[in-house]
């Protein structure tokens, strides 16, 4: 043991050339994501490019980067492409309401947002990561392809065949899919079935994947929570006459089961704070012990303090100077933002997904009811606990990659801040370009989830809630009963928000990891996470090169 962290601190890691690469790839990965989100609504964790691009960028000097070089990199890039997405939703949906464009406000809301969500996630890492050992998907991917560029063994250039062929098959599908609509994006068997019910499937190798890498139970768990919504709720809505036929429009059922699934999403990740609340304290202890947090290379819990009373201080000052917000909700949106964090890491963690829009708007709600009504100001708190919430997602996944590859969790926080400033100047240069080049709402940016957004904010200033208390209740004790005993209720809520296809994508994956273990034992089990990790580098390649097109087109190139 002792000679494995004598190799782990004589490894190059947080090198010269690492850092000056990833800050590039930040900037590149920030502007990407705005021009995505821009056009889609959506954005992509760059993690799993960013590792390949940093093999491929030095493939061309004599010296291989290490495997924590490789792992800083997309640490550091990763974080800059998440840093600047609440722009496209929540600061967007402020201009649509009247608001000026300001590049100085949106820097600060994005870079104050960022930091709290670097300083959260040092709080959960250990608790999630090291003792509960969540798979984190997208990290067990990121570490798997960066196993198989870094070794030379017959054993990785086995695992380095089926990544690249499935990572090949992947890219294609989702090209001929989303770029060339040669393929659909589900088959659709809905047309065979009586009125209320839907049915189709998804073709999406990430989806499969996921259901790989987190286990045939858990997916079963999904395919459970999509089968309840759109073969028993969905049907008995509609012939109660409550939204209409799923079949034609499930927008009236995806409204009806928003607070059951939110509360089943909160239940069942609050529950296993409260059942491990030791190992929680635990974890604090650990940070305080600095004997330890030498140990671990972790940083110690004094400097996350102080850092988010810093922090913390510059936000409500910043906020109440510039927007007349005052203090006391700048600190509840502290309080609310740390319980939404734990609830979306720890969706990550075990499925993969990130529900983070949804608990958005639910965490905004709370503040709305406290007291907060101007929709411009709901709209600037919304975009620095977006920032904040979907940059911690981000950065534990880059964390069990590294805690997978024997990677400082000190030097991947401080790495995660380096990433910050670089992607939020690009995300926001490149965001005041388009709206001022095209205009906000034009086809050339449509911004769709600043007007899902806006919507939001206006229903909330008006005294309406998106959220019914009562519903959101009973799922929140149905999910966190569930998962004291044993099932996973988080999954549940999760899959209640996804079309059917996807969970069914999901299940599959889940029941080629059994056919594996039976069939080729935990050897064959293990070898095929490389095939799974595939799919997952695949379609990350995919939204590279179709958020590369998307900024070319929106350019005139």
């Amino acid at each position: 043991m002792q000679e494995q962290q004598k190799d782990k601190k004589a490894t190059p890691e947080m090198t010269l050339r690492s850092v000056i690469c990833s800050i590039i790839l930040a900037g590149v990965l920030g502007v990407l994501n705005i021009y995505s989100g821009a056009l889609t609504g959506v954005y992509w964790n760059g993690s799993i490019v960013a590792a390949v691009l940093a093999y491929a960028i030095f493939s061309l000097s004599k010296n291989k980067p290490t495997i924590l070089e490789a792992n800083m990199i997309q640490t550091i890039a990763s974080a800059g492409g998440a840093a600047p997405v609440g722009i496209f939703n929540a600061y967007a949906a402020g201009i649509l309401l009247g608001m000026t464009f300001n590049f100085n406000t949106a820097v600060i809301v994005l870079t104050l947002g960022a930091f709290m969500g670097v300083l959260y996630v040092v709080l959960f890492r250990r608790v999630l990561i090291v003792e509960e050992g969540l798979p984190f998907p997208g990290g067990i991917a990121c570490a798997e392809t960066l196993k198989v560029c870094d070794s030379s063994s017959d054993e990785a250039k086995k695992r380095a065949k089926l990544l690249a062929l499935t990572g090949i098959i992947a890219t294609a599908v989702v090209l001929l899919r989303d770029q060339l609509h040669f393929i659909p994006f589900y088959v659709d068997l809905t047309k065979h079935l009586p009125e209320g019910f839907v049915l189709n499937i998804a073709i999406y190798p990430m989806m499969i994947a996921i259901g790989y890498i987190i286990g045939v139970r858990p997916a079963i768990m999904f395919f459970i929570g999509g089968a309840v919504m759109w073969w028993v709720m969905g049907p008995i809505g509609f012939r109660m006459g409550t939204f209409a036929n799923p079949q034609v429009d499930p927008s009236g059922l995806k409204n009806w089961v928003t607070s059951p699934a939110v509360g089943l999403i909160f239940g069942g990740s609050l529950m296993p704070m409260i059942l491990k609340y030791k190992t929680l304290i635990n974890a604090f202890r650990t940070l305080v012990n600095m004997e330890e947090v030498k140990k671990q290379d972790d940083i110690p819990l004094t400097s996350v303090v102080w850092g988010g009373a810093i922090i913390g201080l510059l936000t409500c000052m910043y906020y109440f100077a510039a927007f007349r917000i005052p203090v006391y909700i700048m600190i509840i949106s502290f309080v609310i933002i740390f319980v939404a964090i734990f609830v979306l890491t720890r969706c990550m963690g075990e499925t993969g997904l990130n529900p983070g829009t949804l608990i958005g708007w639910a965490t905004l709600g709370i503040i709305a009811f406290l007291g907060l009504k101007n929709p411009i100001n709901i709209l600037l708190v919304g975009a620095f606990m977006m920032t904040a919430s979907g940059l911690a997602t981000d950065i534990m996944t880059d964390l069990k990659t590294g805690y997978l590859v024997g990677a400082s969790p000190r030097k991947q926080i401080v790495g995660e801040f380096i990433g910050i400033l670089p992607g939020v100047l690009a995300g926001v240069f490149a965001s005041y370009i388009i709206i001022t080049a095209h205009g906000l709402g034009s086809p050339q940016a449509p911004f769709p989830m600043a007007f899902a957004w806006k919507g939001v904010a206006e229903a909330l200033s008006g005294g309406k809630s998106i959220i019914e208390a009562i519903p959101l209740l009973v799922a929140a004790v149905i999910g966190a009963v569930s998962t004291f005993f044993g099932l996973p209720g988080l999954t549940a809520g999760i899959a209640m928000f996804l079309p059917i296809g996807t969970s069914i994508a999901i299940l599959l994956g889940g029941l080629w990891r059994l056919f594996v273990q039976k069939k080729y034992g935990k050897e064959g089990e293990e070898r095929h996470i490389s095939t799974a990790s595939g799919f997952m580098v695949g379609e990350g390649f995919a939204a590279f090169i179709i958020s590369i097109i998307v900024f070319l087109k929106a350019i005139g190139a």
